[in-house]
């Protein structure tokens, strides 16, 4: 091949690549309401619209979703940062690790795709990784030493809708998968 059409190549696949991009916060975002809607409203039809909008928009760009935030993800990251809590080490060198935690997290929720099943796992961790963010430096610590346990009471209620949705998701005959045009 030339060296004309490598470059012509690597354009395309760079102007694909946005592309690509550009959806996902459209459907990430179509995800966020629809869960938004479906606990602070309890209007289920409403939210499944925009559910139904997302699943829409990842087979129209053939993006593929595996869930990584997942019950077995939120238990790891809890306990890291319950070793965290635990450790016996210096304050600044607590602090540090924290900062390190945060931005591993923070890095985690920018690249994973999400979907109607993680949704719920998405938005509570999400919120907890900008409340630290978003927190003081000198408070950082004792805000997670403070909330972390409610934190962990609201991942389990997330975890068990994960799971409840997982199981649901198991009963449909793979033709009504399908059908559904759900891409988990």
């Amino acid at each position: 091949m030339r060296t004309r059409h490598i470059v012509i190549a690597k354009y395309y696949l760079v102007q694909l690549t946005k592309a690509i991009g550009r959806l996902r916060k459209p459907i990430e975002r179509s995800f966020e309401y629809g869960y938004i809607i479906e606990k602070e409203f309890n209007d289920i039809t409403k939210a499944n619209e925009f559910y139904d909008l997302a699943d829409e928009l990842m087979l129209q760009n053939t993006s593929k979703h595996v869930c990584h935030l997942t019950p077995n993800y939120m238990k790891n990251f809890c306990d890291t940062v319950l070793d965290w809590a635990d450790a016996e080490v210096s304050a600044g060198t607590k602090y540090e690790t924290l900062i390190f935690i945060m931005i591993k997290e923070g890095l985690i929720l920018d690249k994973f795709n999400i979907c109607r099943k993680c949704v719920c796992i998405w938005s509570i961790h999400q919120k907890y990784i900008i409340d630290i963010r978003f927190t003081e430096p000198s408070e950082k610590v004792d805000f997670v030493m403070n909330n972390h346990k409610k934190y962990m009471r609201e991942v389990e209620l997330a975890c068990a809708q994960y799971n409840h949705l997982a199981d649901e998701s198991k009963k449909k005959r793979p033709e009504e998968r399908i059908s559904a045009k759900s891409p988990f």
